[in-house]
């Protein structure tokens, strides 16, 4: 193994299925581009040169206008940079060079997402996908937040990091800048114009997006009006199990005395109160419509839903072998191509107030400062804290306006023009209402949104339907981007909950340690106070009784921890704090089962009097456990089958540790089981808006009140939405919903009507055998009829694609810009989360996208890997040179000081002033 590596105690690596192919890639591609533009049909002709013409210079000097002083820029082996600067203005000058160096494909795109542009570089068939972002209006915001908001030296910050990209740009064309510029030069006559301030800005607004919330489960609980009643509904959405998954913050309140948020305070039995939602229960079917627009907007990121979360966790030096605080952090979004993150240190060689940071981590492409990592002082890290920030309103509109309060209120609007390369310019209106933008003008259908929608008698005629509006925190200015940078100066616990006072979207909970052994937690974020409801269904738009009040949670009353008595703190999307607490943060928490799971993990090895390392951390973060495999199983083994193909299945189980392993046929068969039983008992009960695309099944019509024996009295109706955000997606969330009913053989979720030649289920028992005989015949079709030859890997696979020409290119672009597949362990509720969608298939959707493990104090005995690579370019050392060693659980080496980073060096580039 590599001296900079380590991997975790006691793990088994994982199938290697695309290391060869991996490793193969820079070859094939030399081979594979003299040939590749007449292979997709432009009789053009690539060289070696055009792949390599991309590739940043990373030795010698270069001038870089607007420098006060010389710059190094120090790459290790996996060319992770190390900036060294004398100055704020030449730090971040810098790092907008190096990025645009590595990843400028990747930040243009991002730009042309968050404004609405990907018209101009992909053509017509983003213009939908434009409209739907142009009236959510992000670019609109990230500037008024530049003009009216941000601090100065956030903003000094901001065009120092514009003009190092632009210094890039100088000069350059299309194929000096990236090889997917020269794929995209065959058809399209596009230019890079320059970067911007407000272009850093906006790319917050779509990680907002990506980690909004609850707003599909706001749309699905309404979809299924059309199918189940209000107390299915209710079931299918249990609440958070206080009583055996522990929330982040497990004592306190805000008190009476002082208005803020007291860890010591006891909570008051009169807070908490729920107010009934009232006017509306649901929406009809078309809100499926607004689904598959939204569902637009994170395909670009990632799949949106319960599995987007993370790990993190910080225990005190009292627990660890090293006497100092330890951390880890996980985050979990959608694999990308490159990663999202971009590892990088920026270092002042002398911390003083003009050169004011000392920090490394991981970095978004596009943006200056670190977002997760650590200065010389303290260690900071995230989590989604999943708090509701988005509601929808019905709205009652016309040609003059909308409803408010038996009034017609003029719309606010504005004209925007989508510019199409290679087709002409399309113009389109955007208009808002006093609760955000009309989401519905996006969508022919979605004008009679709401047609059928049940609301009381107060509501005012719906005549053609009423219009959905979108009322979100992060369409108002903030200051997250002041959040960023103070985050990187912090130096203690006060002026890290400073800066945690502007994280205001995407909501995040932060975890804390520093040098002089302290541990904390902050709950931060602009998160509303509601009139009326709880935010779980729309609401009604013109009433003034609903809507939010002026003012969000006030800071002071969010929940914290400072060096609680217990040692340690873990998020993982869990709850927050107790039901009892003065504000409702949502009513769609993850159900902690991967939080309860790092508890234990902890628990064990502090009542075991064992020191916690580095080394356990690393292996934690790997942990393959399935929580609901150890429940399920014992029940499972005692199903009576008759059929020996089946029974052989089922002997897979027996002895079975419920880890997850890429090459455990236990793991497969089981998943395989799990994802039959939520089909059977869930999935085909569920409106065909939340089913997976292709699965099609015989059901009663809706509203039919009996039930129906004849086979010619049932439809046929086949699922509509993208198999990777289908339902039952199988996460934690349905974990609960069948333990709440296991125990009942009788329950109505078990029972299946018979369809054609399957016979009726009746039982729980029965639903099992159907589901394992199921289970069997698929995994037979996938992984052949020998059950010595299965594995969880092969089911469950990861592929890296590019994000633009990766997925929609032509198939031999495909080939040479994508990487994999990776054979995986894991699965959707582990540590080790490598989510997948169990109403889709097996393979992998979301990941663990970095892992780190800090050694606070002791800063070089830190660990670190990334997804894929520092390199953006696709056929770089560096495009995808993490990646086996994230399969494996391996971590590089993470140097920090000046001695240790000189050490790994391997290239050094001086940045000169002119």
């Amino acid at each position: 193994m590599p001296a900079n590596t380590t991997a975790p105690s006691g793990s088994s690596a994982a199938k290697k299925t695309g290391r060869k192919k991996g490793r193969r890639a820079r070859l094939f591609v030399l081979v594979l581009v003299l040939a590749l533009v007449a292979g997709v049909g432009y009789g053009a002709y690539w060289s070696v040169d055009t792949v390599r013409a991309s590739y940043p210079q990373t030795t010698g000097s270069i001038e870089l206008e607007g420098l006060t002083g010389d710059v190094e820029v120090r790459r290790d082996s996996y060319g992770i940079p190390q900036i060294y600067a004398d100055t704020d203005s030449d730090l971040f000058r810098a790092q907008g060079f190096v990025q645009a160096q590595d990843r400028f494909w990747e930040m243009d795109v991002r730009r042309h997402m968050t404004s609405g542009r990907l018209s101009e570089m992909f053509g017509s068939g983003q213009v939908d996908t434009d409209a739907f972002l142009r009236t959510l209006g992000w670019r609109k915001v990230a500037q008024e937040e530049y003009d009216t908001v941000l601090d100065d030296s956030t903003k000094k910050n901001l065009q120092a990091y514009a003009d190092g990209v632009n210094a890039y740009l100088a000069g350059k064309d299309g194929k000096d800048l990236s090889v997917e510029y020269a794929a995209l030069g065959l058809t399209n006559d596009y230019k890079p114009t320059e970067w911007t301030p407000v272009d850093s800005v906006a790319w917050l607004k779509a990680m907002a997006w990506d980690l909004r919330g609850n707003m599909q489960d706001e749309i699905d609980r309404s979809l299924m009006t059309s199918r189940l009643s209000a107390a299915q509904i209710k079931e299918l959405y249990p609440d958070y199990p206080f009583e055996k998954n522990r929330p982040i913050v497990d004592q306190g309140a805000v008190s009476p005395v002082t208005g803020e948020f007291d860890p010591e305070a006891e909570p008051s039995d009169s807070i908490g109160a729920e107010t009934p939602q009232g006017a509306t229960e649901g929406l009809n079917t078309q809100l499926s419509a607004l689904s598959d627009t939204l569902d637009e907007i994170p395909a670009l990121l990632g799949p949106n839903g319960n599995g987007i979360g993370s790990n993190s966790w910080v225990v005190s030096g009292k627990y660890t072998a090293t006497g100092n605080p330890l951390l880890a952090n996980d985050p979990h979004l959608a694999p990308q191509l490159p990663s999202l993150w971009y590892q990088m240190g920026l270092h002042c060689r002398q911390v003083s107030e003009t050169c004011q940071y000392d920090t490394a981590g991981y970095t978004f492409s596009g943006m200056p400062g670190v977002i997760i990592g650590h200065n010389q002082d303290i260690a900071w890290g995230f989590t989604n804290l999943g708090a509701d920030v988005t509601d929808l309103f019905l709205e009652k509109v016309s040609d003059d306006g909308y409803q408010y309060d038996g009034k017609t209120e003029p719309f606010v609007t504005r004209e925007e023009t989508i510019k199409v390369a290679g087709g002409k310019d399309r113009k389109i209106t955007i208009r808002e209402t006093n609760n955000g933008p009309l989401v519905s003008d996006r969508s022919g259908e979605l004008e009679k949104v709401g047609k059928k929608a049940p609301v009381t008698n107060s509501a005012p005629d719906r005549g053609d339907g009423y219009a959905v509006a979108l009322k979100w925190t992060a369409l108002e200015p903030g200051k997250s981007m002041d959040a960023v940078f103070e985050l990187n100066r912090a130096k203690d616990f006060k002026t890290f909950q400073t800066a945690a006072s502007h994280f205001e979207v995407p909501s995040q909970n932060l975890i804390y340690a520093d040098t002089d052994g302290n541990i904390g937690y902050q709950a931060p974020g602009k998160i509303p106070v509601r009139l009326q409801g709880d935010g779980t269904t729309p609401s009604p738009g013109w009433s003034s009784k609903y809507g939010w009040e002026d003012e969000p949670i006030p800071f002071a009353e969010l929940p914290y921890e400072y060096n609680p008595e217990r040692g340690y703190i873990v998020t993982a999307n869990q709850a927050v704090i107790g039901d009892d607490y003065k504000h409702m943060l949502t009513k769609d928490w993850g159900y902690g089962t991967r939080s309860q799971r790092i508890d234990d993990l902890i628990e064990k090895k502090i009542a075991g009097g064992e020191k916690i390392s580095t080394d356990d951390m690393q292996t934690m973060q790997m942990d393959d456990q399935s929580a609901i495999a150890a429940e399920l199983v014992p029940e499972l083994k005692k199903i009576s089958v008759s059929d020996t193909s089946v029974r052989e299945a089922q002997k897979l189980l027996e002895g079975w540790d419920f880890v997850q392993d890429s090459d455990s046929a236990a793991a497969a068969y089981f998943n395989g089981v799990w994802r039959h039983i939520l089909l059977l008992a869930f999935g085909n009960k569920l409106p065909k808006e939340m089913r997976a695309k292709g699965d099609c099944i015989y059901v009663e019509p809706a509203g039919s009140t009996g039930p129906v024996d004849e086979q010619d009295k049932l439809v046929r109706e086949c699922g509509q939405r993208a198999p990777d955000a289908a339902q039952p997606d199988g996460g934690d969330r349905w974990s609960e919903v069948v333990l709440n009913i296991l125990d009942d053989q009788d329950n109505e979720w078990w029972k299946v009507p018979a369809v054609g030649r399957e016979e009726a289920i009746d039982s729980r028992d029965e639903l099992f055998a159907r589901a394992m005989e199921d289970a069997r015949w698929e995994l037979t079709a996938k992984l052949g009829k020998d059950i010595t030859t299965w594995s969880w890997g092969r089911l469950h696979r990861l592929t890296l694609r590019n994000q633009t020409l990766g997925t929609e290119g032509p198939d031999i672009l495909q080939r040479a810009l994508n990487r994999g597949p990776w054979d995986l362990g894991g699965g959707e509720a582990a540590v080790n989360a490598t989510g997948w969608n169990a109403a889709g298939g097996y393979g992998v959707i979301w990941v663990p996208s970095m892992r780190m493990v800090v050694n606070v104090g002791e800063w070089d005995k830190s660990r670190w890997i990334n997804l894929t690579g520092a390199s953006g370019h696709a056929f770089s050392a560096h495009y995808t040179d993490q990646t086996d060693k994230w399969v494996d659980g391996e971590l590089l080496d993470w140097s920090f000081g000046e001695d240790a980073v000189k050490q790994s060096t391997t290239d050094t580039l001086t940045l000169k002033k002119p």
